[in-house]
């Protein structure tokens, strides 16, 4: 499937608390976030409780493969999108694109 730039899952910044002492990001900050887009995604394929004591069922994350481009800096703006790249029975992959502006 080619990605169609994807559905729009989370919006949201840099705080100057999650960046290293080279005022940039840190990965754990990037891994964090892309959890929460993972849940806006999660919704947006009719699963809101994905990740809740009521979920019927739930995404587990197996592989995570991240590229970083570019640094982000504190207060800058975050957006995240989403969307199928493959589906199967009981295994998707996912594909979830973190950018700065």
């Amino acid at each position: 499937m080619a990605w169609n730039g994807g559905t729009e899952i989370w919006v949201g910044g840099v705080n100057p608390w999650e960046c290293d002492e080279m005022g940039h990001l840190n990965v754990r900050h990037w891994v964090a976030k892309s959890m929460e887009a993972l849940a806006g995604l999660a919704a947006a394929l009719g699963m809101p409780d994905a990740f809740s004591p009521l979920a019927q069922s739930t995404l587990v994350v197996r592989e995570q493969h991240i590229r970083f481009l570019r640094e982000a800096k504190p207060g800058a703006a975050l957006t995240a999108r989403g969307g199928v790249a493959a589906m199967g029975e009981d295994e998707a992959r996912l594909l979830l694109s973190l950018i700065h502006i």
